[in-house]
C-alpha cells in the first residue's frame, strides 16, 4: 500500500516541483522589466496570448518571421526588442535593425543556436554544417565551401543550361496541357539535377526517369511540416516509422556513391587540388586520401559527410526552387516587369532558346550583364527571403549595445529577422512595393549596405548563394521568353490580413510562406503556363 510516509513525500516532491515552476517563472518575467518588448506581457503567459492572437489572422502554419513582423510593425517596435514564448519556446531577442544584427554576426559574432540543430534533426541528423560551431563547423566549411566559389560556378553555366533545356521543354508540354501546374514541383527537378552534378559529378536525371533520392528528401522535408502542424499522435508515430526508413535509405544511397567514388580514387596517381576537383564529393575524398587515412570512409566521418551532402543538396535545391516559384508568381502579377525582363535578354542574348543555352556555354561571364533580371531576382528575394538566423551568445557575451542600452543576451535566442528588415519603411520607403528599380542606380548605391540579406552575411553567410543567384539567371533566360504565367489564387482576402503586405488582394494565401525547413511556397500553390508567342 501507498502509506501516509509515502503520500507527504510525493506531497512534498509536488510542491518542491510547483515552487520551482513559480520561480522559474518569476525570473523568465522579471527579466523584461524595464527593457523593450512587445506590449500586453503577461505575468502567467508572456507573449503566448499575442502570438496566438497574430498567428490567427494568417493561414496555417505561417513562417514565424510573419508574426514577428506583424507585431514589429503594429506597434512600431525599436530595432531590438524582447519576445517571450517561455515555456513553449525559448525567450527571444528579436533583432530587425541592420546594424544591431552585422554586430551580433561579424563584429562580436555568436554562436548558432541549439534549437537549429534540435530543427535538423529529425530531416538531415546530427552535426549538420548549419548547426555546429567551432571546429567542426570550420572543418565543414573548409571541404565544402570552395566548391560554391563564383570562380567555379561560373564555369558551369553551359551545364546548368543543359538542364534547364529539360526543363524548358516540360515547360511547352506543360503550356500545351493548359492544366493547373505545381511548379514549385517542376522546377526541384531541373534545380536537383544541377545540385546532382555540383555535389557528385554526375546528373541524378530527376527530369529523365526520376530521382528515388530526391523523393525520399522532399518526402523528409514534407515530414516535417506533418509534424509541425498535427496533433494526432498515432499518425506522427506511423509517419516517424516511415520517416526513419526514408532517412536510411537516403542515408545509404549517398553512402554508396561515396564508397564507390572512393574505390576510384585511391589507386589514382595523382588525386586533384581542391580547384581541379570536379565535384565536392571528389574534393572530400581526395582531403581524406591525403590527410594520410587507409581504407574506405566509415563511423563518424562517413556519417558527417553523409549529413552535410544532405544538407547541401536540401538547401541549394530548397532555396532555388522556392525562389523562383515566388519569381514566377510576381512576374505574372506584373507583366510591365517580365516585359522589361525579356527586353534585356533579348539585348544581351540571342533571341533562339538553343542559342541562348550555347552563349552560356562560350560565354557564361555574359549573365553578369543581366543587371535587370539581377535586380528581379534580389527584389523576390527581399519580400520572400527563406528564413531568419537563430543565435545564441557566446560564453564571454552579456550584452547587446545598441541603441545606447545594453540588452541582455543570456538565456535567449537571438532571432535575427531578416524579414522584418525587408519590410522595414524607414530603410525602404514602399516595401510593400515589387520594384526592382529599388536596387539599380543611384537608388541602389544609396541603399543601406545591410539592409538586403536573403543569404545572411558574416562568416555564416549562405556559401551557395552565387550558385544561387546564378542558377536563378538562367533559369529565367531560358524561359521568360517563351511563357507566359497566370498565377491561381487561394483564399483571396477581402482587406489586407497584415499590416506589411497586401498581396494576399491579389493571391491569396499564396503571399504566406509556409514553415518548412525554411520559409517555403505553400503546398498545393499553382500557376498555369501559357505559350507566349515567341
Amino acid at each position: 500500500m501507498f502509506g501516509v510516509s509515502n503520500w507527504l513525500i510525493a506531497f512534498s516532491l509536488g510542491v518542491a516541483w510547483l515552487g520551482y515552476g513559480v520561480l522559474r517563472l518569476w525570473q523568465v518575467r522579471s527579466l523584461y522589466k524595464d527593457k523593450p518588448m512587445a506590449p500586453g506581457h503577461s505575468f502567467l503567459w508572456g507573449h503566448l496570448k499575442l502570438m496566438a492572437e497574430v498567428a490567427a489572422t494568417m493561414p496555417p502554419n505561417c513562417h514565424p518571421q510573419y508574426y514577428i513582423t506583424a507585431i514589429a510593425q503594429k506597434y512600431d517596435l525599436p530595432g531590438a526588442w524582447y519576445l517571450d514564448l517561455w515555456p513553449i519556446t525559448y525567450p527571444q531577442l528579436i533583432i530587425t535593425d541592420p546594424d544591431a544584427s552585422m554586430q551580433l554576426l561579424t563584429v562580436s559574432p555568436t554562436l548558432k543556436h541549439d534549437m537549429v540543430g534540435q530543427f535538423m534533426e529529425p530531416v538531415l541528423g546530427k552535426d549538420t554544417i548549419v548547426a555546429v560551431n567551432g571546429e567542426p563547423w570550420k572543418l565543414a566549411h573548409r571541404l565544402l565551401g570552395s566548391g560554391f566559389s563564383p570562380s567555379y560556378v561560373k564555369p558551369m553555366l553551359g551545364m546548368f543550361a543543359e538542364h534547364v533545356l529539360v526543363f524548358h521543354r516540360r515547360l511547352r508540354a506543360l503550356a500545351e496541357e493548359g492544366r493547373p501546374v505545381k511548379l514549385e514541383q517542376e522546377t526541384a527537378k531541373a534545380v536537383f539535377d544541377v545540385i546532382g552534378v555540383i555535389v557528385f559529378g554526375f546528373s541524378l536525371d530527376a527530369q529523365g526517369k526520376g530521382s528515388q533520392l530526391l523523393d525520399d528528401l522532399r518526402y523528409t522535408v514534407e515530414h516535417l511540416n506533418f509534424m509541425l502542424t498535427s496533433w494526432n499522435p498515432v499518425t506522427k508515430a506511423l509517419k516517424s516509422f516511415k520517416l526513419r526508413a526514408v532517412k536510411s535509405r537516403s542515408s545509404k544511397t549517398l553512402e554508396k556513391a561515396i564508397l564507390e567514388r572512393y574505390e576510384i580514387m585511391k589507386d589514382e596517381k595523382q588525386l586533384p587540388t581542391r580547384r581541379q576537383a570536379k565535384s565536392i564529393m571528389d574534393r572530400i575524398i581526395a582531403d581524406y586520401i591525403q590527410s594520410g587515412n587507409t581504407g574506405p570512409p566509415r563511423g563518424q566521418f562517413l556519417e558527417a559527410v553523409v549529413i552535410n551532402l544532405k544538407t547541401l543538396i536540401l538547401g541549394g535545391h530548397g532555396t532555388i526552387t522556392d525562389t523562383f516559384t515566388f519569381l514566377i508568381m510576381l512576374l505574372s502579377l506584373h507583366p510591365e516587369v517580365m516585359q522589361r525582363v525579356r527586353e534585356e535578354h533579348d539585348a544581351v542574348f540571342p533571341a533562339d532558346v538553343l542559342e541562348c543555352a550555347d552563349t552560356l556555354r562560350t560565354h557564361p561571364q555574359k549573365t553578369n550583364e543581366l543587371e535587370y533580371t539581377t535586380a528581379v531576382i534580389k527584389e523576390t528575394l527581399r519580400l520572400f527571403p527563406v528564413g531568419f538566423t537563430a543565435r545564441k551568445a557566446q560564453p564571454d557575451q552579456e550584452f547587446l549595445e545598441w541603441d545606447g542600452r545594453q540588452l541582455p543576451l543570456r538565456d535567449h535566442m537571438l532571432s535575427i529577422s531578416n524579414f522584418t528588415t525587408h519590410f522595414d519603411p524607414a530603410i525602404w520607403g514602399d516595401p510593400k512595393v515589387f520594384r526592382p528599380d529599388r536596387f539599380l542606380g543611384e537608388e541602389g548605391a544609396a541603399q543601406h549596405r545591410f539592409a538586403w540579406r536573403p543569404f545572411e552575411r558574416g562568416p555564416r553567410a549562405c556559401m551557395g548563394q552565387d550558385l544561387a543567384m546564378d542558377e536563378m539567371r538562367v533559369l529565367l533566360l531560358l524561359t521568360a521568353r517563351w511563357f507566359d504565367y497566370e498565377t491561381i489564387p487561394e483564399n483571396v482576402s477581402k482587406v489586407p490580413r497584415t499590416n506589411f503586405t497586401d498581396l494576399d488582394l491579389r493571391v491569396g494565401d499564396w503571399a504566406f510562406q509556409e514553415m518548412k525547413l525554411g520559409a517555403a511556397p505553400r503546398t498545393g500553390m499553382r500557376l498555369r503556363v501559357k505559350p507566349s508567342g515567341r
